[in-house]
């Protein structure tokens, strides 16, 4: 760190968002001086800063697009993670900015969101906001997503073939990883089919 400042002649600061007070200070071993700048989350009012937000796109103006990627993690009066992060989402849908800016806002926001939202509320969401296009970490996100759930896919119907041939319901859970409820939804399901 010491050496790119003295290189580019200029100070680096690193910034930490908390979402808690934090004892983080630094650190100083004399050769080596680093003291983030520490921002904490939970001290920032959310409501007013949408309002801006919002005010400035519906007007045109240019915004801090940072303000949109943790919006998720400020404190909101009336909306929790979730509803910040589906708020940033529509903000970011309306920038007037060209594509690919929107797609790197978005894919920020979404790693972010990732920390505080729920896992299936951030797949629900993904699939109502429609900006993908060619971002890469929002491809990564789309394929990681796509591959799981294929693996998924892959398990039920090995579990469905195992039932099919009467295999011991212990052994298809070890062999497949399928948990318990599954395993029985998939039984009730093939019982269904089988009297339908």
């Amino acid at each position: 760190m010491q050496a790119l400042c003295r290189i580019h002649k200029r100070i680096f600061d690193t910034v930490v968002f908390v979402k808690e007070p934090t004892t983080l200070a630094g650190i100083d071993t004399g050769r080596l001086t680093f003291k983030p700048i520490i921002v904490q989350c939970s001290n920032i009012d959310a409501d007013t800063m949408l309002d801006e937000l919002r005010k400035d796109i519906a007007d045109g103006k240019s915004i801090n697009e940072l303000k949109l990627v943790y919006l998720p993690l400020f404190r909101g009066k009336n909306l929790d993670a979730t509803g910040l992060f589906k708020e940033s989402a529509k903000l970011i849908h309306e920038m007037k900015s060209e594509l690919h800016i929107k797609q790197k806002v978005f894919a920020l926001a979404l790693l972010i969101a990732g920390k505080v939202v729920d896992q299936d509320v951030l797949d629900k969401i993904y699939d109502e906001v429609k900006i993908m296009g060619t971002g890469n970490v929002i491809l990564d996100y789309a394929e990681g997503r796509g591959e799981q759930r294929g693996i998924e896919r892959n398990k039920e119907e090995t579990a469905r073939k195992m039932l099919s041939d009467n295999v011991d319901v212990l052994d298809i859970i070890r062999y497949t990883d399928i948990g318990v409820e599954k395993l029985y939804e998939i039984r009730k399901s093939m019982y269904d089919e089988a009297t339908a």
